[in-house]
């Protein structure tokens, strides 16, 4: 059979629930999860182009300088500069989540995704999954680093 493919465009860390077949799905709470993800969760954005030594068009971080996001006043980097997350990246509350559709098995299978910075407490990924998506823990969780 052929691999399942996810739908998603993005380069940054991404959490994903594969929905079972076998077990029925509770609805989640009725309060807007949208805003609980939102208030509770933070993406990175870097703010400072370092070029790629491999590839001087990239930053470390694997966005393209044409794509980079440009802070007045913070100046880029040199090539050999190192890149680190938490001096190069600025916290912001997410807006990347919500659901994936992978295609290429049997049936069509969907997964929840919430994107979310490196230092996420693992308290809260336990909540979302357990309180906002009714869902039970998983047996493994995937993340996604780059694109």
């Amino acid at each position: 059979s052929k691999p399942m493919l996810g739908k998603f465009t993005s380069n940054h860390v991404q959490v994903y629930h594969q929905y079972s077949r076998t077990v029925s799905l509770k609805k989640p709470k009725k309060h807007t999860p949208r805003s609980w993800i939102e208030t509770n969760f933070q993406k990175r954005e870097c703010i400072k182009f370092i070029p790629c030594p491999k590839d001087e068009t990239k930053c470390c971080c694997g966005q393209s300088r044409q794509t980079h996001q440009t802070i007045p006043g913070i100046e880029s980097g040199s090539p050999g500069d190192s890149w680190l997350p938490q001096k190069h990246t600025r916290a912001q509350p997410t807006d990347a989540y919500g659901t994936i559709e992978f295609q290429g098995g049997a049936h069509p299978t969907k997964a929840q995704y919430v994107r979310l910075s490196f230092d996420t407490r693992p308290e809260l990924l336990v909540q979302l999954f357990t309180k906002e998506w009714n869902l039970e823990l998983p047996k493994l969780l995937i993340t996604v680093q780059g694109g």
